[in-house]
């Protein structure tokens, strides 16, 4: 699979250090407690601060710098544009420059900046949660912190299991679009830039054999998981259970110790 872009960057990269023995259900309440504190924060030193956090956390993971920089280019253009809205319609501070009833301000150079580092770090997080955990604990992370609600009559456990699988596979789904891509281009089937109509043909060829490989894919599975007995809310073995350490209880006492953090800062 290509190993460059943000999807291929949030795939699973197995390794020793601390961050990947954690244990997923004190990642997911250390991710919310700061998820929360990094986008509450007003002020652009604690946003870089809070940002800083989530940079040496990549640097413990182990985290190959070039993936990150493919990764990040994914999503430069998006912040760029968020960017400069940011920048031509935030009022605050004083004007550097006007422009046909738009002014750059000081102020929303800030905000833009804080919107960059808030967005980043946050996408960093994320890199982290699903770079250092593998996908089954994670799936039996949810399935333990979704019990309580499966007590009480929900069915959460399926809707974890059916979000995990579609996460699971879209980068699956977008090789094959790549790959099926790269087969009409070799075919000479690519249509000029300005015929609309043939770039319309062009997109439902490539939707037939995707939506073909989706079926595929989704017998395949549907065959697999019932050869193996799942049942969504039935008790399952476990062949590596979930252990709740003392690493991990530091890490929750860390996660609820963050917004006091984040208020003695602001």
């Amino acid at each position: 699979m290509n190993e460059t872009g943000v999807l291929s960057a949030l795939q699973y990269s197995p390794d020793t250090t601390l961050l990947h023995r954690f244990d997923p259900r004190a990642k997911f309440a250390f991710f919310l407690s700061y998820s929360a504190l990094l986008f509450s924060s007003a002020s652009l030193a604690a946003t870089i601060g809070y940002g800083l956090i989530a940079v040496v956390l990549l640097v413990f993971a182990k985290f190959d710098p070039i993936r990150l920089w493919h990764s990040v280019k994914g999503i430069a253009a998006l912040l760029l544009v968020m960017d400069a809205v940011q920048i031509v319609s935030h009022p605050g501070g004083n004007v550097i420059a006007a422009w046909n009833g738009m002014a750059v301000t000081t102020g929303g150079i800030e905000t833009a900046a804080r919107l960059t580092c808030r967005w980043l770090s946050f996408y960093f997080v994320v890199l982290l949660m699903f770079a250092t955990t593998s996908p089954a604990r994670q799936i039996e992370a949810l399935r333990k912190l979704s019990t309580p609600l499966g007590r009480a009559g929900n069915r959460w456990e399926a809707f974890v299991f059916m979000l995990t699988i579609a996460v699971l596979y879209i980068p699956y789904l977008i090789e094959d679009a790549k790959r099926i891509v790269q087969a009409r281009k070799a075919r000479g089937t690519r249509p000029a830039f300005w015929n609309v109509p043939a770039w319309g043909k062009e997109a439902m060829n490539l939707l037939v054999p995707i939506t073909i490989g989706i079926y595929r894919r989704a017998d395949v599975l549907s065959a697999a998981i019932e050869a193996r007995g799942y049942r969504p809310g039935c008790p399952r073995t476990e062949y590596e259970p979930l252990r709740f350490g003392a690493k991990d209880t530091a890490l929750v006492v860390a996660a609820c110790l963050l917004p006091l953090v984040g208020l003695v800062v602001q």
